[in-house]
């Protein structure tokens, strides 16, 4: 009886390990969401309200790497200091794009900002739709993998 509440244990733990294991794909997709409503509430602020960047950019946003990324941002942007490098948890790829992101706003006249928002806005959509199909892959692959390598453990137990 032991060794089957054992084994039960186990199997809940390898499961929850497979799922832990692919949170690195739910960071990115929840960085790049946040991403997507920055450049959407800048474009609207440029368009309407015309506050400025820093107004924007001390809003809160749902992902809370994000926030503390774009807090990072906001100060080097006011003291006139070097972009600061994105989370570990993005790719080359995805650092360099945010990078160069946050170097282009509040940079260029309007128009030419508002151009450049207009086509964020459609990479970051993609991106976000992109990162949500691997984050949905990957999360249910980890479970899978976890509760399969449970199920052995189990069996080797009892």
């Amino acid at each position: 009886m032991l060794k089957i509440l054992l084994g039960i244990i186990i199997v809940g733990l390898t499961t929850i390990v497979g799922k832990k294991a692919t949170k690195r794909h739910i960071l990115r997709t929840n960085f790049f969401s946040s991403l997507s409503e920055f450049n959407s509430a800048l474009l609207r602020d440029l368009a309407y309200k015309k506050d400025g960047v820093v107004s924007v950019l001390k809003k809160k946003y749902q992902d809370e790497e994000f926030n503390e990324y774009v807090r990072k941002v906001s100060f080097a942007y006011i003291n006139n200091e070097q972009t600061p490098f994105p989370p570990e948890f993005l790719s080359e790829t995805d650092k360099k794009t945010v990078t160069e992101y946050f170097y282009e706003i509040g940079r260029y006249g309007e128009r030419a900002q508002k151009d450049y928002l207009k086509v964020k806005r459609e990479e970051f959509a993609e991106k976000v739709t992109e990162l949500k199909k691997i984050s949905d892959k990957f999360s249910t692959l980890g479970s899978k993998l976890g509760f399969a390598l449970g199920a052995v453990l189990f069996i080797l137990i009892v």
